[in-house]
């Protein structure tokens, strides 16, 4: 094994754990993004319990059905800066996800490419140094040439 094939090999096991890392932190910004999504979704649904008949009729004061629902509002729009910045850095991630993966398989093409011409190198050495072969171009005489 040559040194740049060892090299090479370190780059693409380098480029391996850049990659795991990046999915790991995409995957961590996704599931963020999910939790405040769901915790949106069970704000507006309290809120719109607030305004079902049902529980109006339950006998509860007016004052603090309105005091409930203005600190929903306030929770459900406190929350949307939030949804953003995960929307933004999930697709940041997104992006460094996809530049990681291209630059590991630029890694292994680079790789596979010295290894084939470490090959090819090694049997173009292994001819040269073989010396005369026996058989190998030699001509028969048949009947007064060469057959």
């Amino acid at each position: 094994m040559t040194p740049a094939i060892l090299r090479r090999r370190r780059i693409v096991r380098l480029r391996d754990c850049e990659q795991r890392r990046v999915q790991a932190d995409f995957a961590r910004a996704q599931s963020d993004l999910l939790r405040l999504v769901s915790l949106a979704a069970r704000l507006d649904a309290l809120r719109a319990n607030l305004n079902d008949p049902a529980f109006n009729s339950c006998g509860h004061d007016l004052r603090m059905v309105a005091g409930m629902a203005g600190r929903l509002d306030v929770a459900r729009d406190a929350i949307a800066a939030p949804i953003q910045s995960a929307i933004n850095i999930r697709d940041g991630l997104t992006r460094d996800c996809s530049r990681a993966d291209a630059r590991k398989d630029a890694a292994i093409q680079m790789m596979v490419r010295d290894e084939q011409a470490a090959l090819a190198l090694a049997e173009m050495r292994r001819d040269a140094c073989a010396g005369p072969r026996r058989g190998a171009l030699r001509l028969r005489i048949v009947d007064g040439g060469p057959a």
